[in-house]
């Protein structure tokens, strides 16, 4: 069973615009750079729990709840809270806000404290969105004399009010109408802190952040910490991006890798995947192929499905699909040989393509389709080819 390209499980090399994958074959350990772009700076959680700046360029290794880490690529968002951490600058801030009063996420003391003493005391902050459409907000939260805290976002006539409980991480209705309501998302973070996302559906062009402390249709009196506020584009949350008085966009990110001599099974092989996504957003995949969409073999994520796809001269060989979810983790196998295709997922054969053929030069490894389209922007824990089609016993028990 000759793993041919290991990329992560715990083995992270990188450097300025490329990081490093490995090539064991005939018992040899050879880097092979993994070419990778981002034209700006970027976040992620270090092997500290804190969140860090990387900088532009450099891939990023992300910790957060892995021990072993991921390889961490998204796609271009734009944070248009604007003073994502200087809540005390936001409308009321100055009444309800004491501004650096704890230790924040990323090892600073710049939390700051919000405090109540009435049902609906809040603090504000705006921007303009597009109607009709999704949008994020999130923001790093923390437990102090009260553990309940309060998100809305207002547009139009939507006005979806959502009140957090810190202690059994339970949301409710805190008022408003609810409408245009899509999610809520609850993450824990180190040392105590959650990162709390409300997702709704814009109706208007002006939207309006609140943030209570507490629930906010409740009458009571305390105070929460908070940090890191982001409004984001977008049916799922980001990586956090700062901003100190105006928006602030983080670039896409790119990877692949051409060329990979040895690594790439020209007539049988194997692609491994493990993932725990955060989202199945458009059609995202990994890939082998020949640098086209003509011959290519891919595992893909999409709405609800994992795919493995055959495609070789333009036609399409096989295609076995299973499903899937985001926040669940998945270890995905695709095995393929001349009429031959079986897929695999957390251990179970989820269907097999007995009718299909393989030929043609593979030549590029992507995190895409096998162009720089479709990328794959998932946390990737692991991903490995053989140069094998391993047998069905071997891809149970690699995929358990």
């Amino acid at each position: 069973m000759a793993t041919t390209f290991k990329f992560g499980n715990g083995n992270w090399a990188v450097k300025e615009d490329y990081a490093l994958a490995y090539n064991d074959e005939n018992g040899n350990f050879k880097p092979l750079p993994f070419d990778f772009t981002r034209a700006s700076s970027a976040t992620r959680v270090n092997k500290q729990g804190l969140i860090e700046t990387v900088p532009s360029g450099k891939p990023r290794i992300d910790f957060l709840n892995n021990t072993k880490g991921h390889f961490l690529l998204e796609p271009s968002r734009t944070n248009l809270s604007t003073n994502s951490e200087a809540f005390d600058s936001w409308t009321n801030g100055g009444t309800y806000v004491t501004a650096n009063q704890t230790v924040s996420p990323d090892g600073n003391t710049t939390a700051d404290q919000l405090s109540k003493t009435a049902a609906f005391q809040q603090i504000q902050n705006t921007a303009t969105v597009v109607s009709g459409s999704d949008y994020s907000f999130s923001v790093f939260v923390k437990e102090n004399t009260l553990d309940r805290i309060t998100l809305r976002l207002a547009s139009g006539s939507n006005d979806v009010r959502k009140c957090l409980d810190l202690s059994d991480l339970s949301v409710v209705d805190a008022g408003g109408n609810q409408t245009g309501f899509v999610e809520t998302k609850v993450e824990e973070y180190p040392n105590g802190w959650y990162k709390y996302t409300v997702v709704a559906t814009t109706g208007g062009t002006s939207l309006f952040m609140n943030i209570y402390a507490g629930q906010a249709n409740v009458v009571e009196s305390g105070n929460i910490y908070i940090w890191g506020a982001q409004l984001e584009a977008g049916s799922h949350e980001t990586s956090y991006i700062p901003t100190s008085g105006s928006a602030v966009t983080r670039s896409a990110e790119t990877s692949f890798q051409s060329t990979p001599t040895n690594a790439i099974g020209q007539t049988e092989g194997t692609l491994y995947l493990e993932v725990k996504p955060t989202n199945f957003d458009g059609d995202q995949r990994v890939s082998i192929s020949d640098g086209s969409v003509t011959n290519r073999i891919a595992l893909r994520l999409s709405g609800t499905t994992i795919q493995f796809s055959v495609v070789i001269g333009g036609t399409t060989q096989a295609s076995i699909t299973g499903s899937g979810s985001a926040g669940n983790l998945y270890k995905i196998a695709g095995a393929y040989k001349e009429n031959d295709f079986v897929i695999y997922i957390n251990g179970t054969q989820a269907g097999v393509d007995t009718s299909g053929s393989i030929s043609g030069t593979f030549n590029r490894i992507g995190l895409d389709r096998g162009t720089s389209a479709n990328q794959f922007y998932n946390p990737i824990r692991d991903f490995r080819l053989y140069d094998t089609r391993l047998t069905n016993t071997e891809l149970q028990n690699l995929t358990s």
